[in-house]
């Protein structure tokens, strides 16, 4: 895993969005490895957050945020009680 993004010649926040969720991914592995390993009776889980929005792909271009911006709405609207 690249964490060092200072001395990249560009930034992806997709790509940084993309590391942190695997640095995630690789804390709750290895906090249930040593949870294990000294036998505390507790499980460490990871989730999917489900779709979120963000303002991840603020900087695409309008043209490409407009359709994405409408199958958002219809795809992902949560109807609240």
């Amino acid at each position: 895993m690249d964490c060092n993004f200072f001395h990249r010649s560009y930034y992806s926040p997709y790509l940084g969005y993309s590391q942190s969720k695997l640095a995630n991914i690789l804390f709750t592995y290895e906090l249930q490895r040593r949870l294990e390993e000294q036998n505390i009776p507790v499980t460490a889980n990871v989730l999917h957050p489900g779709v979120v929005n963000t303002d991840l792909f603020q900087h695409i271009h309008w043209i490409v945020r407009i359709p994405q911006n409408v199958l958002a709405y219809f795809l992902f609207k949560v109807r609240l009680p």
